[in-house]
């Protein structure tokens, strides 16, 4: 048996947009190869089928990673504080970005412009991951503040008292117990 073509005569006439579009309206692919044939286009309707079967493989894989996505946000939406994000799924997620990418720059049938906008996604994924990593910085110092300020209080409180000693002993415990924690 003759391998799949990996390069679609739809793709290559840059009728992507058309043919999935009339595949959304419920055309069937003997009906798009007749309307690309009116349009100017010889497309079989093999062609079509191949180019369907494919989009088809695509969009399951989307609707996969949409459910997961669902799944994970109600799963943030129960654990977090204040129903803020966590950004360990949102790394998580980009992470699957970027697998998705490099399963798209290793296929053989790699346009001009497909190549162009991997590189613009590249880029979006570069930024969102910076964003995390400030987010999460911002996180981090936020904390170190609070429990900067929490600890002068205790220890403005205890001052004039010798429990001051012990209880900077507990807290740099906790402190150090938090941080092993968060790592």
């Amino acid at each position: 048996m003759a391998p799949r073509r990996a390069h679609h005569k739809v793709a290559k006439l840059g009728l992507s947009a058309v043919v999935e579009q009339l595949l959304a309206e419920g055309y069937t692919y003997e009906q798009i190869a007749a309307e690309l044939d009116r349009r100017g286009h010889k497309v079989g309707k093999s062609s079509v089928a191949r180019y369907g079967a494919s989009l088809e493989v695509k969009l399951e894989n989307i609707r996969r990673l949409r459910e997961t996505a669902n799944a994970m946000s109600a799963l943030i939406g129960e654990s977090s504080a204040g129903g803020k994000p966590d950004t360990d799924v949102a790394d998580m997620l980009l992470l699957v970005l970027q697998h998705s990418l490099m399963d798209k720059v290793g296929e053989d049938d790699l346009e001009v412009g497909d190549v162009a906008k991997l590189a613009t996604a590249g880029a979006k994924v570069a930024m969102a991951k910076t964003a995390i990593e400030r987010i999460k910085g911002e996180r981090r110092e936020a904390r170190e503040k609070v429990w900067d300020e929490v600890t002068e209080e205790i220890k403005g409180l205890l001052s004039g008292s010798g429990l001051w000693p012990k209880v900077q002993s507990v807290l740099s415990e906790g402190r150090s117990r938090a941080e092993g924690a968060a790592a």
